[in-house]
């Protein structure tokens, strides 16, 4: 496949609903550019394309392709790296939703290096300041990179901690690089674009939308070895990472606190479920030593993309019919409906039902609260 990709083109894409970096890299295997550019509504339709998704190609929103563009151009700060890159990091290559584009401010450099997620309560207290502080020193010192979302609480200070230790940090962005947001932390990010990378699949104008930022805790964990959760209460973000990391098969660990606090229940809920506890950053190392760099892997290759590409997700497995009796048990009797005793994504499930990401998620965790499903390596199963 050639990687010579424009990336006017890639943005022209990544605006159809539901057609996802698997499905370009579907097409472009059989199509060429240039018959690409002269596909109209007929064509996209027998690849089984709806109407909104071919409203979409053919009129394309110049708002989501000339601004990334001109920012491209503006400063030799401003990277756009697609996944037909050659330096696109590896990870993250490998995990089913990864994002077609991303936007880079800093050293690119780092994307490849091994890093660690650490993520925790916004809201946290002292005790988890402390030990993210710690954890984010001590492998900061080991050469790992911390990788976290710069909300404000436990992924600022993780942030802080590995800069002022002299070590390297990437932050992964609900919003596009020209909207820093949490706004208070303007100078961290400038500290970590001059020491680090600030990383976003969103374009440079982005607002901070809600549904931002479950989505980009996938990009968190799927450049990273292994997620730490520090704290987290039981409907924290935080646990969406470390869920996230699971359905990517990489390393949970989980810091646990005093029974009575509550940014303490998350965390012994993943240890339940199998997440590793830590008391010291030797435990992490341990782990993850087995594990080569990116830079130390082969050369970077295209995830494994079946070949079903006019398969609905929801036909991977048979939906269930659901009784009288679960449609009244559970929260989400639809979304538990297409969730069978074979793992499923949850991007699959956000596609097989057409909703966002985000609003999935929430459901899916509703779900697992009720004890409807379990979260188990690839995905969602009934339990």
């Amino acid at each position: 496949m050639s990687l010579n990709i424009p990336l006017e083109l890639l943005l022209r894409l990544n605006q159809i609903p539901n057609f996802g970096s698997s499905a370009v890299l579907r097409l472009l295997k059989q199509v060429s550019v240039q018959q690409l550019l002269e596909y109209g509504a007929v064509e996209w339709a027998h690849l089984g394309l709806d109407s909104r998704q071919i409203q979409r190609w053919l009129q394309p929103k110049k708002e989501y392709i000339d601004p990334v563009l001109a920012w491209q151009a503006q400063s030799a700060v401003n990277q756009v790296i697609t996944i037909f890159d050659a330096d696109y990091p590896f990870l993250l290559k490998q995990i089913v939703s990864a994002p077609l584009i991303i936007y880079l401010q800093g050293d690119r450099n780092l994307l490849h290096q091994r890093q660690i997620a650490m993520v925790g309560s916004r809201d946290c207290s002292d005790y988890g300041e402390y030990w993210s502080r710690y954890f984010a020193t001590q492998l900061s010192l080991q050469g790992y990179v911390i990788t976290s979302g710069m909300a404000l609480g436990i992924d600022s200070y993780s942030h802080r901690a590995a800069l002022e230790s002299g070590g390297k940090t990437i932050a992964v962005l609900g919003s596009g690089l020209n909207r820093i947001y949490p706004k208070r932390n303007q100078s961290l990010a400038q500290q970590i674009i001059e020491q680090g990378a600030l990383v976003s699949e969103f374009i440079p104008n982005q607002a901070p939308l809600p549904e931002n930022f479950p989505r980009r805790n996938r990009i968190i964990s799927g450049l990273s070895l292994g997620t730490l959760v520090v704290e987290a209460d039981v409907k924290s973000g935080s646990l969406i990472t470390a869920r996230y990391a699971l359905e990517q098969n990489r390393e949970v660990f989980a810091l646990p606190g005093a029974v009575q606090n509550r940014f303490s229940r998350g965390c012994h809920s993943l240890i339940k479920q199998g997440a590793l506890l830590v008391e010291s950053y030797q435990d992490i190392l341990e782990n993850l030593s087995a594990y080569p760099s990116q830079s130390e892997m082969l050369t970077p290759i295209h995830p494994v993309v079946p070949d079903t590409a006019k398969i609905k997700p929801s036909l991977i497995q048979p939906v269930q019919q659901l009784t009288k009796n679960e449609k009244s048990a559970v929260a989400y009797p639809e979304l538990y409906r297409h969730i069978g005793y074979q793992a499923i994504s949850a991007d699959d499930l956000a596609t097989a039902l057409n909703l966002p990401i985000s609003e999935v998620l929430s459901q899916l965790l509703e779900l697992e609260l009720e004890g409807a499903i379990c979260t188990v390596s690839g995905g969602y199963c009934r339990c």
